[in-house]
Formats: C-alpha cells, sequence, structure tokens
C-alpha cells in the first residue's frame, strides 16, 4: 500500500483516506497548509477535510484543496455533506469514493446524485478561470492581465499577493515575476486580493531591470 504521508496537520490515515480536520470559524490556505497539500498522497489515497458546518473555506483554500483531487466533508447528524458539492454521504469513505468535482463551467448538474442538502443561504458569487502562458523571456512581467481583469470587470486594484494567508506582501508585478522565476521550472500558485481603492505608489525597479506592463 506505500507509505502514506507524515505532517502535523494529518489526524488521521485509513485505507482510503488522509483525514485533517478543523474547528475554525474560517479555514485558510495557511502556510502548513499549502506544504501538505504539495505533497503526493500515496496508493489511492484522498485529502478529506473534515469541519463542523460553522466553518467556511476561503477561495484561496477551496480552490487549492480542488486542485489537490482533496474533499469537504461537512459533519452532519447523519455523515458527511461534501461542502462543495451539497452532496450527502454516510460515511467518509463514501464522501471520498466520489467523483472529483467538476470545474467545467458547462458541465450538466444532471450529472449530480439527487441527495443534495438545501442551501442554508444563498449569495451570487463570480468565478473567472484565466490560464496565460508567458514567454521565458527577461522582460517578462506577471500580473499585468490580473489588473487589467480587475479594473475591467469591478474597478478593483491588486493589494497584497502571497503563497499563503494571510496575504502580507504588498502587490508589485516585479517581486511577484522574481519570485516565480526563483521556482522556475516548478509550477506556482498566488492569491491575490484587492481593494476599488488605488494601491500605493509602486517601489521602482532594481537598476537595469526590465518592467513591461499590459493593458
Amino acid at each position: 500500500m506505500g507509505t502514506p504521508i507524515r505532517h502535523p496537520l494529518v489526524d488521521e490515515i485509513t485505507e482510503r483516506v488522509v483525514r485533517v480536520e478543523s474547528r475554525a470559524t474560517v479555514v485558510r490556505l495557511s502556510a502548513p497548509f499549502v506544504d501538505f497539500l504539495s505533497r503526493p498522497v500515496l496508493a489511492g489515497r484522498r485529502v478529506a477535510l473534515v469541519t463542523p458546518e460553522s466553518s467556511r473555506l476561503t477561495i484561496g483554500l477551496r480552490s487549492a484543496l480542488v486542485a489537490a483531487g482533496g474533499v469537504w466533508a461537512v459533519t452532519t447528524p447523519t455523515g458527511y455533506r461534501d461542502g462543495i458539492t451539497g452532496v450527502d454521504h454516510r460515511t467518509l469513505d463514501e464522501a471520498v469514493a466520489a467523483p472529483e468535482p467538476s470545474l467545467d463551467p458547462e458541465a450538466s448538474p444532471d450529472a449530480l446524485p439527487a441527495t443534495v442538502s438545501p442551501a442554508v443561504s444563498v449569495t451570487t458569487q463570480l468565478s473567472i478561470d484565466v490560464t496565460l502562458l508567458h514567454t521565458a523571456a527577461q522582460e517578462a512581467v506577471l500580473g499585468g492581465a490580473l489588473e487589467a481583469m480587475g479594473l475591467a470587470i469591478g474597478g478593483y486594484h491588486p493589494r497584497a499577493w502571497g503563497g499563503s494567508e494571510p496575504l502580507e506582501k504588498a502587490w508589485d508585478t516585479w517581486a511577484m515575476t522574481q519570485d516565480a522565476r526563483h521556482r522556475a521550472p516548478e509550477p506556482s500558485r498566488y492569491l491575490v486580493e484587492g481593494s476599488a481603492s488605488p494601491p500605493p505608489s509602486r517601489r521602482a525597479s532594481p537598476p537595469g531591470a526590465s518592467r513591461r506592463r499590459s493593458r
């Protein structure tokens, strides 16, 4: 069966599940969570983040958990409810055996099982998936497309960025680009927060560095 991963966040490892529990009101993509989700889960096990009904996940953690093939299992009186799809399950093994949630916006809702819990509350949320390919050129700078998209959609400006939450780095396209260069050829995942107010003036690039901003 292979040797399961070892990590301080892991509460239990079974034949099918790597269980992580949290009772936080807001569960964030902390640095330990980033490290945990980046590790391979062996022998077909799936990560199951188990929380009470009162917990909420940040968008960053939800996205990273889905990308890692994990499951958000909300405890209920009769078992577990998938916090992403809303499907009820009797056991955690049943929850992780269910198909991974589809990221396809064209996917038919008829593909979901009929046992879906009623919504506790309803709100509107806009989600946009964008893939950008940058050439490995010295003058390439990340972040310009995100700035333009935020302004076009709602007049928002990026204000902070980072690889884990809370975001503590002031928005700086040059710094983010250098961080990505340092990680290459490994992929980089970043979180960005914004607001309608303009960000502070950016610092100048180091001497000799080239900055190009797409509009």
